[in-house]
């Protein structure tokens, strides 16, 4: 293998190793955070439906002098609170839908710009996931798809006392946007520190080999044996110290067996 491709595996291997270890810090805070923002639309819209609820009490009992219904008492006193909630985030919403045959009929599309008007979707649509399980009666979490089409974590909670479901979502690409964001600086820092780390890798190895190469060879004494070397016959390379090298008559081998003079003097004689 060339100088050039060992130099470009090293290069390679560390930014695997780099960006690996990336990955997981990242992967492991957006699960965190995303455990923890599911946990909070839970509470929210668990306190919510809870809320709606006691009014709805209330209002059957003492809304006697509103022109409509008791149900509609609560839903215009719910309507009014929303349009003046700033809402969360900057895709946090609350929605409040009811089931009308065999469709989802959203009352209530709180957005930052106000409480927008009604619409509806088919029941069994894949649209609106959330409220719908909300609308059967069910409590929980979901990863799905809203009235928009749009990917959001929701969290959904019936209303029992109007036959009513509410969801607190919040889009998907804004929970994932600081992410992105960190992931990609982090990845940045990582290739700059992986180059420089390369860079001055091979500078203090360069420099530690060539002052390998100026150290001279030593016996067990310790004193220096580094000696001119002068070709024998037979390959023989020797010199005037009790230590010679065997080596090919070409020379051009890189491996040299160390021997003692003595040992290869008795084996011409043998």
């Amino acid at each position: 293998m060339s100088e050039r491709k060992t130099v470009l595996l090293l290069v390679a291997v560390m930014i695997v190793v780099a960006m690996t270890g990336v990955g997981i810090a990242i992967k492991i805070l957006y699960e965190t955070a995303l455990d923890e923002e599911r946990e909070r639309l839970k509470e929210t819209a668990q306190s919510q439906a809870r809320l709606m609820e006691a009014v709805a009490r209330y209002d059957r009992v003492y809304g006697k002098e509103f022109p409509g219904t008791p149900a509609e008492a609560t839903l215009s006193q719910i309507s009014d609170a929303h349009a003046k909630y700033k809402g969360f985030g900057n895709t946090g919403e609350f929605t409040l839908a009811m089931r009308y045959d065999d469709r989802i009929v959203f009352l209530l599309r709180h957005r930052h710009g106000g409480v927008e008007q009604p619409l509806s979707v088919p029941f069994h649509a894949k649209q609106a996931e959330a409220m719908r399980r909300a609308l059967t009666g069910l409590s929980g979490t979901v990863v799905g798809l809203d009235y928009r089409n749009k990917k959001v974590l929701a969290a959904y909670e019936p209303v029992g006392e109007l036959d009513l479901g509410i969801v607190a979502k919040i889009d998907m690409s804004e929970i994932r946007a600081p992410f992105l964001k960190a992931g990609a600086v982090a990845v940045a820092f990582s290739m700059l520190i992986v180059f420089a780390g390369t860079g001055l890798f091979f500078k203090i190895g360069n420099r530690l080999v060539r002052k390998l190469g100026k150290w001279p060879m030593r016996s067990n004494s310790g004193k220096s044996r580094r000696r001119p070397l002068r070709r024998a016959k037979n390959g023989i390379v020797s010199c005037s110290t009790t230590w010679a090298a065997a080596l090919p008559c070409t020379g051009r081998s890189t491996t040299a067996r160390i021997l003692n003079l003595s040992t290869l003097t008795r084996a011409r004689k043998g």
